[in-house]
């Protein structure tokens, strides 16, 4: 399998978020913003996500792909502003760094109903077991095509690498591979297969929510027009 990068993606039109998208639009990030200022992040990550789905699927060229979630990431995720935002973020050592970085060294995220099917428990948290320890539990099944983020995770591994070895440094820590782990976060969320009951789960979603808040805060809005001279 190679990495995510070679995966098929669109370029973004901008001009077609207009001033009418973001009159609906701004309603999902002001709810964001508010609830990850009270700590309430998977609502956060739930109101960023659908202000920020919403928009690609708007400025993704190819119409045809515009309600596919994954052509949708892969087009976001290889985006030049937006990773020129992520990277800029991560050069300022703030919140947003440090939570990409944690968040880089619990990679993957498994898929959470592969690991239900495969009847693994639930990683708990450090205070119970290493990401390290859970890593080495889950590979050591048969999860199957998908059941992780970045996809391309164990292709960065060095060659002769066993799963006991697996790294995630190895892996690039850039805005392509980090908004697919976010998207498999996402994904556990939509589909019920994660709960905030436990630590673990409670982490990776904070984590997502600051990281994708952080980036589509600096997204590119039209500039409102200026009201001309009454008549």
């Amino acid at each position: 399998m190679a990495c995510i990068v070679n995966d098929r993606h669109d370029s973004l039109d901008r001009s077609r978020a207009n001033h009418g998208f973001w009159a609906v639009t701004n309603d999902w990030v002001e709810r964001s913003r508010r609830a990850l200022q009270h700590q309430k992040y998977f609502e956060a990550l739930i109101y960023s996500w659908i202000s920020f789905n919403a928009w690609v699927g708007r400025v993704v060229v190819d119409r045809d792909k515009s309600n596919r979630d994954r052509f949708l990431v892969a087009s976001a995720g290889m985006d030049e502003s937006l990773s020129t935002r992520f990277d800029s973020l991560l050069q300022t050592g703030g919140r947003t760094a440090k939570a990409a970085h944690r968040f880089h060294l619990l990679w993957p995220v498994f898929k959470a109903l592969s690991l239900s099917d495969q009847e693994i428990e639930y990683w708990y948290g450090l205070e119970y077991e290493s990401r390290t320890a859970f890593r080495n539990r889950c590979f050591r099944r048969e999860l199957g095509r998908g059941a992780w983020a970045p996809k391309c995770f164990v292709y960065h591994q060095p060659m002769g690498t066993s799963s006991t070895e697996y790294n995630p440094e190895h892996v690039p820590l850039d805005w392509a591979h980090t908004l697919h782990a976010i998207y498999m976060v996402r994904c556990n969320l939509f589909h019920g297969g994660k709960s905030m009951r436990f630590g673990g789960d409670a982490e990776i979603v904070e984590l997502a929510a600051v990281i994708l808040c952080a980036v589509w805060r600096g997204r590119e809005r039209p500039r409102q027009r200026k009201a001309g001279p009454s008549r």
